[in-house]
């Protein structure tokens, strides 16, 4: 069908992994590839199959105004790996936003797909994104001209 270019992972867009210091264009686009599972075509192709057409067993969430629609052309994978006790993807799409979709590696619970705006990211407002989150807080990929972060205590 008419999805079928954008659901095949070796359709994937990847950024090289230096491009980002040698770009105008700070932002999610300038992201490389990254994380162990990158070549994972399974694991790639159960996370844009998911997108394309979410089972019921997939927990789908988005932030407001944000659309579930499937890409119009191959996403831009991000982040493929293991995180807290799930295979994350992370995508980024044409339509500015970013889709992290998770599954347990136990094989016990569902999959997660959530969907997150991206509009106007810059180096500040593209520098990180949560790839995972337990009860103890998240844990974020850093994009890859950050040399170092903190965390703060707000309370």
């Amino acid at each position: 069908g008419a999805l079928a270019p954008v659901l095949d992972p070796a359709e994937l867009l990847r950024t090289a992994a230096e491009q980002w210091a040698d770009t105008s264009r700070v932002d999610f686009t300038a992201w490389p590839a990254r994380g162990g599972r990158t070549s994972d075509t399974e694991l790639l192709g159960r996370a844009l199959r998911a997108w394309a057409e979410p089972p019921g067993s997939v927990r789908v969430s988005a932030t407001p105004g944000t659309g579930t629609v499937p890409p119009v052309e191959p996403p831009r994978l991000l982040f493929a790996g293991e995180v807290d006790g799930a295979a994350v993807v992370l995508f980024h799409d044409s339509a500015d936003r970013v889709v992290r979709y998770a599954e347990p590696l136990s094989g016990t619970g569902g999959a997660a797909l959530d969907f997150a705006r991206t509009d106007d990211a810059d180096v500040t407002t593209g520098g990180a994104v949560v790839i995972g989150r337990t009860g103890d807080g998240a844990r974020f990929l850093l994009a890859p001209w950050i040399a170092e972060s903190t965390t703060r205590d707000l309370l």
